[in-house]
């Protein structure tokens, strides 16, 4: 379960009259109690005697002895914060954090048996608590609206050039009809676009409406004022907040502010050809060394048959596909972020404030693995962009590859594409022993310029929400756009009967296997990619070993982080 959508079952739980775990032998009036502990646990705030006296508005003295009871019971323990040992917070043993999961995963099966929205008595990970499901299981096409005024006559929409985004050209049409505006789309490649952006922003007015940012740009666009705060938008009664994907809108929140809409939310994954795996009798890659053996049996270069690819071009490229395989394989951010219920703590973070985390073993692993594949890879690897990265895979001369799930739209979709039903999508692969499988967030976002003219801005919002609804997303995916960001697609059979993936996006999501610490929006981000990029291609071609690069790479980017530090001084 999504720690929002245990939020959202705690608050209906609250105010209905069930008041009793009967996995808990305590009387009801420990729920309150109970309640508070697990929030603040899944929020990663303190929960000390004071607060939770407070918050339950009980006597101090009652709510020491209710923690004791507790404690006890070993359903909670004492944790020092400080050094001087004063500070002392309460948080749930893995007992309590089981049982009380099942609990409310048994409450919410209850509410999809009752609405009828678990089909067939399927488990509850099947649907996400908080989505549009009781509006419609199938959703209709997009209606005509009006948006036009008199300082809005067309939209124009600065996007990505890659063909990832080719299914726009064929929605330009349609949303013309529809909106009664002229709609054009202005297409600049990967590396050009952060660049045109902050360009843009520099102007008196703004020469596009909306921008296409990518999420790890997001602190810089900042920083240069390129984009605009559109949170009293994103927190209006209007915009359906809780059925976007979690991570697509972490990943337009700055400080607690809202810059952006997630409009398509990628994964990084392993894909592979079935047909060739299931020819010569392999299992489908799990782990890095399925991966491996795979690659030795597979590769046939005299043949024009090899075994992998991936994004190893300069520029970001590399280092893109290294931090996800360190944080996703061998389970290391980059940085020192705090460690938090399921994953790491981005938000509200400055580059400044961090420590570098490359100069340790599991580093050092993900290099050699990379490394090993290589002489596996394909010739152009070094030459793979991120709009280039699918091109070996899907001429069929690579039996495996590490691709951005948009790019996998006519794989499956298009039934005259020469992989349809024939490559599946993996999680990235493992490497410890019972290792959870996560996988890199990498969405895309829609921005209004920060120096849009004042006028134009709430109709240009209500074009783009318009253009994110649920109908306008179901148009989208018609089209070829599979990575689209909300949760009530999923229940639509008309969209999961086509294609695999988007339901497992929606599946990762709610169970936290999709996770953005991989990608973090920090300043500075893309220069130490770069960096990541250069020391590692150096390392692929030469005979450099892995602990000199992983210990070159710590001092360089400490250098950037140094830098930050004495620019905010």
């Amino acid at each position: 379960m999504h720690k929002e959508e245990i939020f959202s079952l705690i608050k209906l739980i609250d105010k209905t009259n069930i008041d009793q775990l009967k996995e808990i032998s305590f009387t009801s009036d420990y729920l309150p109690i109970i309640f508070f502990i697990m929030l603040s646990y899944y929020e990663n705030k303190s929960c000390t005697v004071s607060n939770l006296s407070f918050s339950n508005k009980i006597p101090f003295n009652t709510a020491k002895r209710k923690i004791n009871n507790l404690i006890n019971a070993k359903l909670i323990y004492r944790n020092t914060r400080l050094r001087n040992g004063k500070h002392i917070i309460f948080l749930p043993t893995p007992s309590l954090i089981n049982i009380f999961e099942n609990y409310l995963n048994n409450i919410k099966n209850h509410i999809g048996n009752n609405f009828g929205i678990n089909e067939n008595n399927t488990d509850s990970n099947n649907w996400y608590y908080g989505g549009k499901y009781f509006k419609s299981k199938t959703i209709p096409n997009p209606q005509k609206t009006i948006l036009k005024n008199k300082h809005l006559k067309d939209i124009k929409f600065l996007v990505w050039e890659s063909s990832a985004f080719n299914f726009l050209k064929n929605y330009v049409k349609p949303l013309e009809n529809l909106t009664n505006l002229k709609i054009t789309f202005q297409k600049m490649k990967w590396d050009d676009l952060k660049r045109e952006i902050i360009t843009n922003g520099k102007n008196k007015f703004s020469k596009y409406d909306l921008v296409l940012y990518d999420s790890i740009w997001l602190a810089d666009l900042i920083h240069n004022k390129s984009i605009l705060d559109i949170s009293e938008y994103i927190l209006s009664e209007e915009f359906e907040l809780s059925d976007f994907y979690h991570e697509g809108m972490y990943a337009n929140r700055f400080e607690n502010n809202y810059y952006g809409i997630p409009f398509q939310v990628t994964m990084h994954n392993l894909c592979y050809r079935k047909d060739i795996f299931l020819k010569k009798s392999l299992s489908s890659p799990e782990n890095i060394f399925d991966i491996i053996k795979s690659l030795k049996i597979l590769h046939k270069p005299e043949k024009n048959i090899y075994g992998i690819s991936f994004t190893g071009a300069k520029g970001m490229h590399l280092g893109n596909f290294f931090c996800s395989l360190l944080g996703a394989t061998f389970e290391t951010p980059l940085f020192n972020f705090k460690k938090v219920y399921k994953g790491y703590e981005i938000d509200n973070i400055k580059i400044s404030n961090l420590e570098t985390n490359i100069n340790n073993e599991n580093s050092i692993k993900a290099l050699e693995f990379i490394k090993e594949i290589y002489q596996y890879g394909h010739p152009s690897i070094l030459n793979l962009t991120q709009g280039l990265q699918h091109n070996p895979f899907f001429k069929k001369e690579v039996c495996m590859a590490f691709i951005w799930s948009g790019m996998m739209g006519p794989v499956e979709l298009d039934n005259m594409h020469p992989l349809y039903k024939k490559a599946e999508t993996l999680p990235f692969p493992t490497f410890y022993k019972n290792q959870n499988h996560i996988l890199p967030y990498g969405g895309f976002n829609i921005g209004i310029p920060n120096n849009i003219r004042e006028n134009k801005i709430k109709s240009i919002w209500n074009f783009l929400n318009f253009f994110t609804s649920s109908e306008s997303f179901k148009k989208i995916h018609s089209l070829g756009g599979i990575c689209t960001p909300r949760f009530s697609l999923i229940k639509d059979p008309e969209i999961t009967d086509h294609s695999k993936l988007t339901k497992d996006i929606s599946n990762y999501s709610q169970n936290h296997m999709l996770q953005n610490w991989m990608r973090p929006s920090l300043r500075n981000m893309e220069l130490i990619y770069v960096i990541l990029t250069n020391e590692i291609r150096e390392y692929l071609q030469n005979n450099i070993s892995s602990k000199y690069v992983a210990q070159n790479l710590e001092n360089k980017i400490n250098k950037i982080i140094k830098n930050e530090a004495n620019i905010r001084k």
